[in-house]
């Protein structure tokens, strides 16, 4: 029992249990890599990495300045509201009121991220749950099947490399599933 008196120094840590849900989680590609480079790093193999695009060189001198400009403008310290910028959400309406024809309310339906694969996370465990599955293209970038695999839905993959196979794989999920495959990736 940890309470306000009990010394932290003397308790024993325990790690709390994590969920199931991410015991399961299919190993992820991209962290694996990454593993396997920092551990040759420290073994003195010199790794080119062609990886996640992380820059090598620093950046040109007028974008540190915009940078530190930014960090001294107090209004950049704050939270921004949860579903993004509204200005942003506006403009993201209207361009694909423009490009599709489909008219969005940025209040109600427009969300923004600071990443697509936090965006695509989001998505998938407001959308997906335990029994629900969703059809991932094969192959695709790992954190398709990461996110979905998290929502604690199913994954059928679909091979994308030969469209003559894609069709008839959709086409077979589909008919055999409706109307299970609650998304399409």
């Amino acid at each position: 029992m940890f309470d306000h008196t009990t010394n932290p120094e003397t308790v024993e840590r325990q790690s709390p249990e994590v969920a199931l849900r991410v015991r399961n989680l299919p190993p992820y590609l991209f962290g694996k890599i990454n593993d396997l480079k920092y551990r040759k790093r420290r073994e003195g193999i010199d790794v080119i990495d062609l990886g996640m695009g992380n820059p090598t060189d620093p950046p040109e001198p007028w974008v540190v300045e915009k940078l530190c400009e930014a960090a001294r403008d107090a209004r950049n310290h704050r939270y921004s509201v949860a579903s993004g910028l509204f200005n942003l959400r506006r403009e993201v309406a209207k361009k694909y009121e423009a490009r599709f024809g489909v008219g969005l309310d940025p209040d109600h339906e427009v969300v923004t991220t600071i990443g697509s694969k936090e965006g695509f996370s989001h998505m998938c465990l407001a959308l997906l749950g335990p029994g629900d599955t969703a059809l991932v293209p094969a192959p695709s970038f790992p954190i398709h099947v990461h996110a979905v695999a998290l929502a604690s839905a199913n994954v059928i993959a679909l091979d994308v490399r030969d469209p003559q196979a894609f069709l008839a794989n959709v086409a077979r999920v589909c008919e055999s599933l409706f109307p299970r495959p609650k998304i399409l990736i």
